[in-house]
């Protein structure tokens, strides 16, 4: 079974997209503007050039806690404004690096920051590898997987009694419409519609247990998909 995994961002700036781009290109470049240096251009990564809030991370680190990346350059009509987030820990919070799309929907590796989309027939999601759960996104577990690596992810059965994360600096991907009635996954920013005939479908998510459900749904493990979800309490 392939498997599946987000870090939740707060207060994002919105950007144009990062313009498609074909491997080895240069991409245009950004200054960033934190007052403690500056990051130059970056290759063209997964066919998309990169956008301010990821070369400027590294060099905005010590800005604070709360960093807002400004930049300037790029490709024309981009968005200069990096975005703000608060990590607790700064970069090292979700240990080797952060990765600002874990537990996004995925379909293929190259999709995702890490280089990691893993999951099942039910759900395919953004993961990264981690050595401890405190790597991992609130609620995940660091486990094997299938392909025999130490990975941080959510809804495994097998994954049962591991230590699930707790590190606050260290969040998934928001869905907002986590709840709304639907019909297909791709109803859902999550790319998941789970329920019952008796309950009704709505847009879910993954889940270890209770906690990471809304107000009236609970962790369940579905047996035809082989991983757990927040269902609607009947």
């Amino acid at each position: 079974m392939r498997w599946l995994f987000a870090l939740v961002l707060v207060g994002c700036v919105s950007y144009a997209p990062a313009p498609a781009c074909d491997a080895g290109e240069a991409c245009p470049a950004w200054q960033c503007e934190c007052g403690v240096g500056s990051a130059s251009a970056r290759a063209c990564v997964s066919k998309r050039c990169a956008v301010a809030a990821d070369v400027c991370r590294s060099a905005c680190a010590d800005a604070g806690t709360c960093w807002q990346g400004r930049a300037k350059g790029g490709w024309p009509n981009g968005n200069s404004v990096g975005q703000t987030v608060c990590m607790g820990g700064g970069a090292a919070a979700c240990g080797d690096r952060d990765f600002n799309d874990l537990g996004k929907a995925c379909l293929q590796n190259a999709e995702c920051a890490s280089g990691l989309c893993l999951g099942n027939a039910a759900s395919f999601i953004c993961a990264k590898t981690c050595t401890k759960a405190a790597e991992c996104p609130t609620g995940w577990v660091c486990g094997v997987s299938t392909a025999g690596s130490d990975t941080c992810f959510i809804g495994a059965p097998g994954h049962e009694g591991l230590a699930v994360s707790t590190n606050a600096g260290c969040q998934q991907v928001a869905f907002s419409d986590i709840g709304k009635v639907c019909q297909f996954g791709t109803d859902c920013e999550s790319r998941i519609c789970f329920g019952s005939g008796a309950a009704g479908y709505f847009c879910s998510r993954r889940c270890n247990d209770d906690s990471l459900c809304a107000s009236g749904f609970r962790c369940v493990t579905s047996q035809n998909d082989g991983a757990k979800f927040c269902e609607k309490m009947q």
